[in-house]
């Protein structure tokens, strides 16, 4: 779906308590405009597809040295705040994106706030010279967040020392399987497993403001079926967003909470004479209660078919 394109944002030059954009009521908020605030119109949609024309409001805070430059974006509907952003600097690295709320009665009637504060933060990182870089710890709270920035081209982080207790980036496979199978990610993870570190780097960056979704083109391929003890249980080879790195992941299709079971990494390698092949680290990572032997000889089926060719 290609975004809208939007204005720049723009000074608002001011009469005494008037906003000079135009509203269908006045800014409900506790502050008053002035000359060190932006704003810009954008598109949004309600859940029938119709336009509805909202306002991004742009916050520079008062004491920058002391919030990392930080910056909020205000979200306007018919004049009333309905969703906001913090950003600030982290560490030089990248933009942090520290909070990214909509009021829970707008998300229900429109389509598109997360994604239209998302461009601000994108569009701010490559103001700030991090090439659209946006890191976020999307947290879990009345619902899970890590489907919404993955479809935004965010990714789990990779694991610093790519250990398999810290091996972070599987989680990429039950979100991506959560999203392609229409799936609540709350069902597929554990409430503990629901909130994650995710990065948004260059390239996931210059996608996301030309309307493509990475997750879209990434490999997704149902493997087998298998009854274990009443349940049916499913294994899909799933492609990582890093490069040359799969996942092979086992859900529990009939469980209503805590479907995934499994996830292990393989990571397509080639000997010197071309020929192809996965490399294998762990057979035995198992997420969940599911330790039994079925489940165990289940993933070892799966791993003795798997072939590059199955790609």
């Amino acid at each position: 779906m290609q975004i809208p394109k939007i204005l720049p944002f723009t000074k608002i030059n001011l009469t005494p308590r008037t906003p000079s954009f135009c509203s269908s009521s006045p800014i409900e908020d506790s502050f008053s405009l002035d000359e060190h605030k932006k704003v810009k119109k954008v598109i949004i949609q309600d859940m029938e597809g119709r336009d509805i024309e909202a306002s991004i409001v742009e916050k520079v805070s008062s004491n920058p040295d002391a919030t990392c430059n930080q910056k909020d974006f205000l979200f306007y509907i018919h004049g009333k705040q309905v969703a906001h952003a913090t950003v600030q600097d982290n560490f030089g690295r990248d933009l942090r994106l520290g909070e990214l709320y909509s009021e829970e009665p707008e998300m229900r009637k429109y389509k598109g706030i997360g994604t239209k504060l998302l461009e601000c933060a994108v569009l701010e990182s490559i103001k700030r010279g991090y090439e659209g870089r946006v890191s976020v710890q999307a947290s879990h709270s009345a619902y899970s967040p890590l489907a919404f920035y993955y479809k935004n081209n965010f990714v789990v982080e990779k694991s610093k020392d790519n250990s398999l207790e810290n091996n972070l980036e599987i989680f990429n496979a039950p979100i991506d399987y959560a999203i392609k199978t229409n799936t609540y990610v709350g069902d597929i993870l554990p409430v503990y497993r629901q909130s994650a570190y995710m990065n948004l780097d260059e390239n996931g960056a210059k996608a996301f403001l030309e309307g493509r979704r990475l997750y879209e083109e990434r490999y997704f391929k149902p493997l087998k079926r298998t009854s274990i003890k009443g349940d049916e249980f499913a294994s899909y080879l799933i492609q990582s967003p890093y490069e040359k790195e799969y996942f092979l992941a086992i859900f529990n299709e009939s469980a209503k909470r805590n479907k995934l079971v499994n996830v292990t990494p393989l990571f397509l390698k080639e000997t010197p004479e071309g020929e192809k092949y996965f490399d294998i680290k762990e057979t035995d990572n198992s997420l969940s209660v599911w330790r039994n032997k079925e489940v165990k000889q289940f993933t070892r089926e799966n791993i003795e078919a798997l072939s590059p060719d199955l790609l």
